[in-house]
């Protein structure tokens, strides 16, 4: 199982030598545009929720007393707070990263996947026509809507287990984790499923048959993307390593190497 799991972090590594290193000429066009809008969005979003942190700790703190011992326990779960609404708003974050990013690379991703997918194999990419595209298209948004919306239902009730104190909090973040993971997954993967016509159903076959492996390479993506000047980084090795750990798992005779 750890073997399958470090073989996971591996593929995104892969992602990361191919656009930025090895054939970043070829490929820098197709994530330059997209780059830079996330890279405000993510600026944006982080900055203005951290800097609110203390404000809305401070709006539900209302202890008052003079007594020195109850300013100490008030001093002492103000940081525990502090704390856990750092993590909480760090998961939050990565939440949104995860969706806006998605919406942002969109029109770029399966032009980037498939340049990819033809480096790895040497075989070209059949030809463009206006047929091929709307069929794509039009399978594309079917299987991306149920995706987010049931990544954003599944987030919505996970996220009530933070009306239980402490204990709730930690399984918040652990649900958080394995549930993004599995999207993450889900999301980088979507091309080359996309092309062969795999269904969301199918996907998740796929998934729960090679599950160390995925975990591998969605957990690296969700600790990278939850840190605000590098999550908008993240992405196009994360397509790049999505698309070959497909080809890895499924197609390996395809790989001109491994």
């Amino acid at each position: 199982m750890m073997s399958n799991f470090l073989k996971g972090i591996r593929c995104f590594f892969v992602g990361i030598y191919i656009v930025y290193i090895k054939h970043i000429k070829r490929l820098w066009y197709y994530y330059i545009l997209p780059l830079i809008i996330s890279f405000i969005i993510v600026f944006s979003v982080s900055f203005y929720l951290f800097s609110h942190i203390d404000d809305v700790i401070n709006s539900f703190w209302s202890i008052s007393s003079d007594r020195y011992f109850f300013q100490i326990l008030k001093q002492i779960l103000w940081y525990f707070l502090y704390i856990l609404s750092l993590l909480i708003t760090g998961i939050l974050l990565i939440f949104i990263y995860i969706i806006l990013l998605q919406i942002v690379f969109i029109p770029f991703k399966s032009e980037l996947s498939i340049k990819v997918e033809e480096i790895l194999t040497g075989i070209p990419s059949e030809r463009f026509t206006l047929r091929g595209f709307f069929s794509e298209l039009i399978f594309t948004i079917f299987q991306e809507t149920k995706r987010i919306i049931s990544y954003v239902i599944i987030m919505g009730i996970i996220f009530l287990l933070n009306l239980i104190p402490i204990i709730g909090n930690f399984l918040f973040a652990f649900l958080s984790w394995f549930f993004s993971t599995i999207y993450l997954c889900l999301e980088f993967i979507d091309q080359p499923c996309t092309t062969r016509r795999i269904t969301l159903g199918q996907r998740l076959k796929i998934i729960k048959e090679n599950l160390s492996i995925m975990l591998g390479f969605g957990t690296t993506i969700f600790f990278l993307i939850s840190i605000p000047l590098v999550s908008f980084l993240v992405i196009p090795p994360s397509i790049a390593g999505g698309t070959y750990l497909f080809l890895l798992i499924k197609e390996p005779e395809k790989l001109l190497e491994q």
